[in-house]
């Protein structure tokens, strides 16, 4: 009996497996297969991850909180439940408040906040260990890294964000009550 691809799926992902397809700068398609990894590895890149990430994440509130504008869209919103304002309004006059507060927006601060994680001195070898239980296009990139990705540095990057999310290194909505479905 021949499962469907669906299925196989199912069953890779319940096994820790997981397939995908990233595009390289020249157009040509890689197909990625990824071990999820041990509680002991994965636990230790969350929280690597997640203390790198938490500067940047303060920069951008602190950044967005003092834009000019960002106030007085949140008075707004929050006096529009008239009962005549649809909720598509609503959303409409939120996006473009926002959009609005961030073009006022002073960016040096996120600037920095963003330079600190992208640019922080444990980012490339912590790259290399996200993917370390990864293949593309059947060489383990744990061997074969540094030729996979020369001169295509979107692809690495896209894979390392690929391969954290499938990780589940980025928990922080869970943690704060967003169940994630369950």
């Amino acid at each position: 009996m021949e499962m469907s691809d669906e299925a196989q799926a199912q069953m890779r992902a319940r096994a820790g497996m997981h397939t995908f397809t990233l595009t390289d700068k020249s157009g040509d398609e890689h197909q990625y297969v990824v071990a999820l990894h041990n509680a002991e590895a994965g636990h230790d890149i969350a929280w690597k991850l997640q203390g790198m990430g938490m500067p940047a994440l303060v920069g951008v509130v602190k950044a967005m909180a003092a834009a000019e504008g960002v106030q007085e869209m949140a008075a707004a919103m929050q006096g529009q439940g008239d009962g005549e304002t649809t909720s598509r309004e609503l959303i409409a006059g939120a996006a473009g408040g926002f959009v609005e507060a961030m073009s006022k927006m002073d960016t040096s601060e996120l600037s920095s906040a963003l330079e600190n994680l992208f640019g922080h001195s444990e980012m490339p070898g912590l790259a290399k260990r996200i993917l370390e239980n990864t293949s593309r296009d059947g060489q383990p990139l744990k061997v074969g890294y540094a030729l996979a990705y020369r001169g295509n540095y979107g692809e690495m990057m896209q894979a390392v964000v690929k391969v954290a999310l499938l990780n589940d290194f980025f928990p922080v909505a869970r943690l704060f009550g967003d169940s994630g479905g369950a």
